[in-house]
């Protein structure tokens, strides 16, 4: 039985990374992350356009610090409302014992203060596989609504 469901969850992350891609315009040149070049990396240069390439976007136990924010999306902050008209989704979803609370909590008021539209899920449990399947099936009904 866990095989089956390991199988289903994999399934619907295909299923996600599916829709993700379906928001991509045909004519959009992909960004691409290279293994070999990690200088620009380190220059904070790695897939420069993401933030104008997907729609839907789902952060399960994660975040991001306000400065790591500003360096590498400042178009998202730039200008609000278009970014609001851009983005259909934004998701957070942390577990209230997630060694990642904190973080992915501050970094839900940094989005708030920037009036980044977006929608949180607060959970109970930790940085668990359960919680990744709540949050997984929350952001499949949302993607394919």
């Amino acid at each position: 039985m866990p095989t089956r469901s390991l199988v289903l969850s994999a399934a619907l992350s295909v299923l996600a990374l599916a829709s993700t891609l379906a928001q991509i315009p045909s004519d959009a040149t992909p960004s691409v992350i290279v293994d070999t070049a990690p200088e620009p990396v380190a220059q904070g240069k790695f897939a420069p356009s993401w933030d104008s390439t997907f729609a839907w976007i789902g952060s399960y136990a994660a975040y991001l610090t306000p400065q790591v924010f500003e360096t590498h999306f400042p178009t998202l902050s730039a200008d609000v409302e278009a970014t609001n008209d851009r983005i259909r989704l934004l998701w957070l979803g942390v577990g209230k014992a997630d060694f990642l609370y904190q973080e992915a909590i501050a970094f839900n008021a940094f989005l708030a203060e920037k009036d980044l539209r977006h929608v949180a899920l607060v959970t109970e449990g930790g940085h668990t596989w359960m919680n990744a399947r709540h949050y997984l099936a929350e952001t499949l009904q949302r993607f394919f609504k």
